[in-house]
């Protein structure tokens, strides 16, 4: 399938934590507690976005799988 903009764009905001992992990993280069904290900011806001959306997408999915009563 594919991806709305917004889901783009939050994704995104996770370059610099990738970044920062493969830095670690690579160059030994050991985060200080401002990278940690700001990463698992962004990480939280990342879960909560696709969370939501995921949420959003299986409600409309209920909603046009109901069927049509009459009144």
């Amino acid at each position: 399938g594919t991806l709305k903009p917004a889901t783009v764009s939050i994704i995104s905001l996770a370059n610099p934590l990738a970044s920062a992992i493969t830095c670690y990993f690579f160059l030994g280069e050991i985060p200080n507690l401002q990278v940690i904290i700001g990463g698992l900011i962004v990480l939280m806001g990342l879960l909560l976005y696709i969370w939501q959306d995921e949420k959003a997408r299986q409600a409309s999915l209920t909603q046009t799988a109901a069927p049509a009563t009459d009144s």
